[in-house]
This record gives structure tokens, sequence and C-alpha cells, in this order.
């Protein structure tokens, strides 16, 4: 007996998860925006790197951690700027989580939520060996 409403199993993808994750190659090509840190946001993120190390070695109060917690999560909500693209760029390893045969994985660079159907298996492979 279990506690999921009627025709519910567990082995949902919603109540499950993924069955399996990879580090795959993968290219991304999709058409849209990507997001760019802005010259500002570059120099907020070098002061906060500062502040971070004199929290590390002593020279400032380690409270002071918690506001610039604060000053990253505005500057990675707020301070990107929006690029249109042509055809987005990214080619390398991402994280693709599987769940039956359906892969998904999201491009870091324009954030592109990709989903794939995973490839059928060759039947002519191994025959000959």
């Amino acid at each position: 007996m279990s506690n999921y409403p009627a025709g519910v199993t567990g082995r949902e993808f919603a109540i499950a998860g993924y069955d399996s994750e990879e580090e795959s190659y993968r290219e991304c090509g999709k058409f849209g925006y990507a997001r760019v840190l802005t010259y500002d946001a570059l120099r907020e993120i070098d002061r906060i790197k500062v502040l971070l190390a004199e929290i590390a070695e002593g020279k400032k109060p380690a409270s002071l951690a918690a506001t610039l917690i604060v000053n990253l999560d505005y500057l990675v909500k707020h301070r990107f700027n929006g690029v249109e693209i042509e055809e987005c760029p990214f080619a390398g390893d991402v994280t693709v989580s599987w769940y039956g045969k359906q892969g998904d994985w999201t491009c870091p660079l324009c954030s592109y939520e990709h989903h794939e159907d995973a490839p059928e298996p060759d039947e002519d492979w191994g025959r000959d060996r």
C-alpha cells in the first residue's frame, strides 16, 4: 500500500527524478538571446572577489559575506544584458539527464532547454563480431 493517489506508481518522473545523468558533448545552434555580463557587473564581481579574499585572510569580518551573497544574487538576476544572436555558438560538454528515452539539457550560454530522443540502437552493430 502506498500514499500515492490512485493511478500513481511513484515511478513517474516528477516523483522519481531522472533515470541517469551523463556528461556529453552537445552543440546548441538555437536562435534567440544570450545573456552576457555588463562591464559594470564584471567590475562588481572583481570587487566582491577582493572582499572575499580579505574575509578569508581575516582582514574583514565574516559577517560581510552575507552582504556579498546578496550582491551576487542581485548581479545574477539584474545585471545581465540580453544580446540577440543568430545562432548560439555553444559547443561543449553538458550534463544530459535521461528519463526513459528522453534526454534533457540546458545550454549554458543561451539557456535554451533542449529535449532529445535517445538514438535507436544500431541493428548491425556487433553482428560480425
